[in-house]
């Protein structure tokens, strides 16, 4: 069947499904309003679908009374709808507009809660007022985990949450940029750096099916050169992950992560972490890359979660794994950005690859951290950094926590010490009297 103009209802049917559930509106019956159509709908929380201009003004009679949960319209321009109707999603296809309305809902009285992130939201609200919820600053990817607390509370079902970055105006709810947004009833509302609002809708992924090692292999990789991990004394076991480099089968230069467990004749390079080799690199200086930037990823990314403008301490900055660490940092925007060196020849040939730090953030280990540890009570005037990447024990280690600030997070990654301690965990410095909370990354 075909709309009168030829479009086909399929194609709009795929676009009502889509806009609809970004809306989040309760839709029970979709009913189609033509330019010849007289009645309307039979049943509230009715679509209405406008395929008409002259029948727009009609069906927002229809959201005014109550009639009609929302109107799908199918125009040539994009909408601007009368005062009262708010535009819930759109969509460009081609020269033409389809967008979702619905009667606007203004929030007037409602009790407002800002919050940061990390900050647990609270267990309850009395009263029957709306809540609105405005996280300033949280990562996306702790959006959902946000959500679901709020779910879990007594008052979620007259709760709307609110994410906005750190940039954004103050909130306020007669502040336009707010007032609108929030009068389109959308339960969860992000706002984007550019400005634009949005909601969020988690789709469920397909599970990774489990496959035996043996299935999973790539036979079209030639592995032609390794790089060594250093090993610990004592601390016998299979080498685990090692970054490679060697030649496809299709002949080109690849470098990335492998596996190499102790029943394996032979590495086994992951089919994901792996990437051309760069036009003019040697093979020797390209197996080194691929695990430490991949595990520096990680560890920022996805454990610490760091986030622009956010301090942080690298430990041992002229090794491998630093180096990654302090150039992924960078990019990420944390700053500022210290590092320690064992030596006075570390610290000149570490400001030659990295002439970006301020020299007085290059800091000297000894003394059992004391120096390192004093620098940067003084460079954060006691406040500490957010983000610390050590590979220190022992003292140097007690000294680094000492170095993070009240809700940081401490990546460890040294296993001779993990192996010993078990975990760093959450720790009170009783001389100064602060609570350093530490997201402990373990990493062999």
């Amino acid at each position: 069947m075909q709309l009168r103009d030829g479009r086909k209802t399929e194609e709009l049917a795929r676009a009502l499904a889509a806009a609809i559930g970004a809306s989040s509106a309760d839709v029970q019956t979709c009913q189609m309003m033509t330019a010849d159509s007289e009645a309307g709908p039979d049943a509230a929380n009715a679509c209405l679908l406008v395929t008409s201009p002259h029948t727009l003004a009609e069906a927002e009679g229809w959201l005014a009374g109550g009639r009609a949960d929302a109107v799908l319209v199918w125009s040539d321009e994009r909408l601007a709808p009368g005062p009262g109707v708010a535009v819930m999603a759109e969509q460009r296809f081609g020269d033409d507009w389809v967008s979702v309305t619905r009667r606007a809902l203004p929030v007037t009285d409602a009790v407002v809660l800002q919050l940061r992130p990390r900050t647990p939201t609270p267990l309850e609200v009395p009263g029957a007022s709306p809540v609105v919820l405005v996280w300033r600053g949280l990562d996306e990817a702790a959006v959902d985990a946000a959500m679901a607390e709020v779910d879990a509370r007594t008052y979620a079902a007259r709760a709307r949450m609110v994410f906005v970055p750190d940039t954004a105006p103050a909130f306020s709810l007669s502040a336009p940029l707010y007032a609108d947004q929030l009068a389109r009833g959308a339960r969860v509302s992000v706002l984007a750096q550019d400005g634009s609002w949005g909601c969020w809708r988690t789709l469920p992924l397909a599970k990774p099916l489990c496959a035996a090692l043996s299935t999973t292999k790539l036979e079209d990789v030639d592995v032609q050169f390794l790089a060594a991990n250093p090993i610990t004394a004592g601390l016998a076991g299979p080498v685990d992950y090692v970054g490679v480099e060697g030649a496809s089968g299709a002949g080109r230069r690849v470098m990335g992560v492998a596996r190499w467990l102790g029943d394996d004749r032979r590495p086994q390079p992951d089919p994901l972490l792996r990437w051309p080799v760069p036009q003019g690199w040697a093979p020797e200086d390209a197996v080194t890359v691929p695990y430490v930037y991949a595990l520096a990823y990680y560890s920022l990314l996805v454990k610490a979660q760091a986030r622009r403008g956010e301090s942080i301490l690298v430990h041992e900055g002229t090794k491998a794994f630093g180096q990654a660490a302090i150039r992924v940092a960078a990019q990420l925007g944390c700053s500022p950005i210290y590092t320690t060196v064992r030596s006075a020849e570390e610290r000149d040939a570490l400001r030659r690859i990295f002439p970006q730090l301020d020299p007085c953030h290059v800091l000297v280990c000894g003394n059992g951290g004391s120096l390192f540890e004093y620098r940067i009570r003084v460079l954060t005037r006691k406040r500490g950094v957010d983000i610390v990447v050590n590979s220190l024990a022992d003292r140097e280690l007690r000294a680094t926590m000492r170095c993070v600030a009240v809700e940081g997070r401490l990546l460890h990654y040294n296993r001779e010490d993990a192996l010993a301690s078990r975990a760093v965990g959450e720790s009170r410095d009783k001389r100064d009297g602060y609570l350093n909370h530490h997201c402990s990354l373990v990493c062999p």
